[in-house]
């Protein structure tokens, strides 16, 4: 699965912009099905994924999981592949934090910002990287 993320002048996931945002992508996550009629193959899943990739709060990695779960249960095309690598992402993203915490004084790592762009750290080039090695190329449409 190869993820471009593009920038927009955020200074990390902190950030009160990216927390509302994040909050108004998990509300959608919560509203879309996981079985019956209304789950079909056209679910959502790139919003899903990306949410994933944000979330960084267990309790907003619990909201994903609450969907991913019992879809996995079953067979479902390239949701269970997804949601494998969305654990490495997990994975990934908080032995980053670990690496960064005293950079940082405790916090989640500030992770790329307009003002700092050329000395901001690639990381979701890295993460790309780890993910196509691991997975390849999943379909999240």
């Amino acid at each position: 699965m190869a993820l471009i993320l593009v920038g927009v002048g955020l200074s990390s996931v902190n950030d009160p912009i990216v927390e509302a945002i994040l909050d108004r992508l998990l509300l959608t996550i919560q509203y879309q099905p996981v079985s019956g009629d209304l789950f079909t193959a056209q679910t959502p899943l790139f919003s899903v994924v990306i949410g994933s990739i944000v979330a960084y709060k267990l309790k907003d990695r619990d909201l994903i999981r609450a969907w991913f779960e019992p879809i996995c249960e079953g067979s479902r095309g390239n949701v269970p592949p997804a949601y494998e690598a969305i654990k490495q992402v997990w994975v990934w993203l908080d032995a980053e934090e670990e690496k960064h915490k005293d950079e940082v004084s405790g916090s989640y790592p500030e992770l790329a910002t307009a003002q700092h762009s050329d000395k901001s750290d690639s990381w979701w080039e890295e993460l790309a990287a780890m993910l196509v090695a691991k997975f390849g190329r999943i379909n999240l449409a």
